[in-house]
């Protein structure tokens, strides 16, 4: 087996470091978006693409461009303490052979308030 990096196998799985920080799980949205669809800072939304859809909390910040967003991987169901979908379930769920990460990168997708 080649050797890897770490985070391929399992130090990204459970990021405890980021779920301590933030234990909802987060999407990075411009605040240009965030005002053109009715959200607010701390808001769930849903998050959907044509491979499927997740909720999360709305994190408004300049610092994104106005056509992106941002969801960060570590977060999934089976997590002992903070349960969220994983960003996985956006994609088309083809993996790298070596990493097993999916391509997060590029997907288009439609962001709005979830429902309450």
């Amino acid at each position: 087996m080649r050797p890897t990096a770490l985070h391929f196998y399992s130090g990204t799985h459970y990021f405890w470091q980021a779920q301590e920080m933030w234990p909802d799980l987060y999407c990075q949205l411009h605040p240009d978006k965030a005002r053109d669809i009715g959200v607010a800072d701390g808001v769930r939304v849903l998050i959907e693409t044509a491979h499927g859809a997740i909720e999360a909390r709305a994190w408004i910040t300049a610092g994104i461009r106005p056509d992106t967003v941002f969801v960060p991987i570590g977060w999934d169901q089976t997590q002992p303490f903070h349960p969220w979908p994983s960003v996985n379930a956006l994609t088309a769920g083809a993996l790298d052979p070596v990493s097993h990460q999916s391509n997060l990168k590029l997907h288009l997708c439609g962001v709005r308030a979830a429902a309450s």
